[in-house]
């Protein structure tokens, strides 16, 4: 059953995330990735964040949470094949990428505290 959310808490929310995904690209710079796309749109769904270092091509899902385990516990089984979807379109769309080695990330934007990269938090099932 859905819940009722207001308006006012639905763009709340909103502006946290988009908060949360510039934190995780500007990580994502630092550390030494080339940020392909952002908000990654497909029939099957959406992927927050696209970026590639040397060989490793990762699909990153964004999450802010009050604490890291809320933000990883976030990513539901149903959410995880929803990004593995829409990254087999991506790679149908731009076929250049497909020898690279790919993993599914997550950054996790804790309330307060730096935000963490996790690599390979899930793979294909």
């Amino acid at each position: 059953m859905k819940q009722f959310v207001r308006k006012s808490d639905r763009q709340r929310r909103y502006r946290k995330g988009r908060l949360a995904e510039i934190t995780a690209t500007i990580l994502l710079i630092c550390t030494g990735y080339r940020i392909l796309a952002r908000n990654f749109r497909s029939p099957a769904g959406e992927i927050d964040i696209i970026a590639i270092r040397s060989q490793n091509l990762a699909f990153i899902e964004v999450k802010a949470r009050n604490s890291l385990q809320e933000g990883l516990e976030a990513i539901s089984c149903r959410q995880q094949k929803r990004i593995f979807r829409a990254a087999e379109h991506w790679l149908l769309r731009f076929p250049g990428f497909d020898s690279k080695t790919l993993s599914f990330d997550a950054i996790i934007c804790p309330r307060g505290k730096i935000p963490r990269h996790y690599k390979n938090v899930f793979r294909l099932l």
